[in-house]
């Protein structure tokens, strides 16, 4: 769309003002959208603006209008997808997951925001498929490695949390929640003595708290 010298202007200030002061982004989103000007920046515009003020209903209905209308650039398709979590869209959320998580099927950081989407609206057969994807994308990971562990332990399959919490721990032998979890699994007080070793060694190097 062409725009007038006052239009651009309007548009520069709600960029510039978007973070750092949504009320002025706001008001001149309205001036343009008034106006007649009808890009979808400004309504990209617009719902971060609204968040950032909590006003996150009215947030996720641009959002939706956003990625409905046409489809959106990937990073826009995640902005949206942690707008829905931040306020708690979990309709929408529903909604257009299947259609993120299509288009960035390969993005390490995209797939662990759809995972915490997935969780948050209790698809954890989903959530499970996708962890199993990440750690093939990011095997050396062991934050990931253990998240598919607990996602394991969600559903009853202990054996295999266990070898995920464990292949955490030999990515990284002081990566604590592996500990945690390993520990809590096989209740280490009175089980595998490796596990109670390890712990015991764990905590004598970095504290009792673990730090």
């Amino acid at each position: 769309m062409s725009m007038t010298t006052r239009q651009r202007r309007l548009l520069d200030r709600a960029r510039r003002s978007v973070a750092s002061n949504p009320s002025l982004c706001l008001d001149s989103v309205e001036r343009l959208l008034s106006s007649g000007a009808d890009e979808v920046e400004l309504l990209v515009l617009k719902a971060r603006a609204l968040l950032q003020i909590n006003r996150g209903t009215e947030a996720c209905a641009l959002w939706q209008t956003v990625l409905g209308s046409r489809q959106p650039a990937p990073e826009l398709q995640l902005e949206a997808l942690t707008c829905f979590l931040k306020a708690f869209d979990y309709a929408a959320i529903k909604q257009f997951l299947p259609e993120v998580i299509a288009g960035l099927a390969h993005e390490e950081q995209a797939i662990v925001l759809c995972i915490r989407a997935a969780q948050a609206v209790r698809e954890s057969e989903l959530a499970l498929e996708l962890c199993q994807r990440l750690t093939t994308i990011a095997p050396g990971n062991p934050v990931h490695v253990c998240k598919l562990g607990t996602l394991y332990q969600g559903f009853g399959r202990m054996e295999e949390a266990e070898r995920a919490f464990r292949k955490a721990l030999s990515l990284d032998p002081d990566y604590q929640p592996g500990w945690y979890f390993l520990a809590t699994l096989k209740k280490w007080s009175t089980a595998d003595p490796s596990v109670r070793v390890g712990l015991e060694d764990f905590l004598r190097r970095h504290g009792d708290t673990g730090e």
